[in-house]
């Protein structure tokens, strides 16, 4: 379930003035309003940094500065421009998805900034199955889900452009929420499957309900990931910022039901019998048993950071969807998977 909102258009948002001493750098987010992108944007205003957002919506009172523009439809010399114009020293790209944008934005920044960051994802390990905590030096990839693929692709092309001197660094980010997301199994389906289970559907986990799993939320994900572009230590590498709390999605849901008033009544089943909807994401992500350490971030920025709880996190997560959930429209195709799984 989403917000109504305007598709295929991306405004150039510039930041408010901060009261702070206004940092050296300049940077250009590129989906600087998203679920990551407004947390990165709001923690380096705070910093005093000079932020430009080109993204699809307006959020978090960002002021409209210029006009709409679709950033794959821009050409290379208005993007220039813009760098030109504001001085931008520093990208950070939260949308790249596609071997073939990750191919352009080399093309359009090189020799013309200073820094570039690529988010990446964790997704892209494969399941440690003897409960050590994954770390940058973990094997990659896992090629059931497509998203962790093509992520890996654009890697791949960044490395190889780091070597002909493109300031890159890659972020693999671990899974995020916020207030305004509900984590579950079910990428995409948050608000359906607590609406699922006010409805007095099953708490249906689609795979061993021990297997722990990681959230990061997103102020805790931008609080440490400003400390990597202060600090000038680690450009050039692939980090992890994801968290190293453990949790069973079998926990997560609790949480939830908890919050909600409502009975636990879990339902186990097979992945086999989920739809594609769910299954590819889950067979190739959710349902790994993941625990992080931030290896390479602790070695050279220092101490990671996380001020939010998971249960304090969560419950934040309940409360702004019980007051805001009539102001979203919720996926009835969505609901009735959810109502099939319950006879499984």
């Amino acid at each position: 379930m989403r917000k109504i909102k305007k598709k295929n258009s991306l405004n150039l948002i510039h930041s408010k003035k901060s009261k702070l001493v206004i940092n050296k750098k300049k940077i250009l987010l590129i989906g600087g309003t998203g679920l990551l992108g407004s947390a990165c944007n709001h923690e380096l205003r705070k910093k005093g940094y000079y932020t430009i957002s080109i993204s699809r919506g307006i959020k978090n009172n960002l002021r409209v500065n210029i006009k709409t523009k679709n950033y794959y439809n821009m050409s290379k010399e208005e993007i220039r421009k813009i760098i030109k114009k504001n001085k931008i020293d520093t990208v950070i790209n939260f949308i790249i998805f596609k071997k073939k944008q990750a191919i352009r934005d080399i093309g359009i920044y090189k020799g013309y900034i200073k820094n570039y960051f690529f988010i990446s994802s964790t997704s892209l390990y494969k399941e440690n199955l003897t409960n050590k905590k994954i770390t940058e030096k973990n094997k990659i990839f896992d090629k059931r889900w497509s998203y962790a693929v093509y992520k890996y692709q654009c890697e791949q092309e960044f490395l190889k452009a780091l070597k002909k001197n493109f300031p890159v660094t890659i972020i693999r980010s671990g899974h995020v929420y916020s207030k305004k997301t509900i984590p579950t199994p079910y990428i995409g389906a948050g608000y359906e499957f607590i609406k699922h289970l006010q409805n007095g559907g099953k708490a249906i986990i689609p795979f061993n309900k021990k297997n722990k799993w990681s959230l990061i939320h997103a102020k805790d994900f931008a609080s440490n990931f400003s400390k990597i572009i202060t600090s000038n230590k680690i450009y050039g590498k692939i980090i992890n910022i994801a968290s190293e709390q453990a949790i069973t999605w079998e926990k997560i849901i609790k949480i939830y039901l908890q919050n909600l008033n409502i009975n636990p009544y879990f339902k186990e089943i097979n992945p086999i019998n989920l739809p594609k909807k769910f299954k590819n994401a889950i067979d190739g992500d959710r349902a790994k048993n993941c625990l992080y350490d931030n290896y390479y971030f602790k070695k050279k920025i220092g101490f990671f950071r996380e001020k939010i709880h998971i249960q304090n996190g969560l419950k934040s997560s309940i409360r702004y969807f019980i007051k805001n959930y009539k102001n979203f429209k919720l996926n009835n195709k969505t609901l009735k998977l959810f109502n099939k799984l319950n006879h499984y």
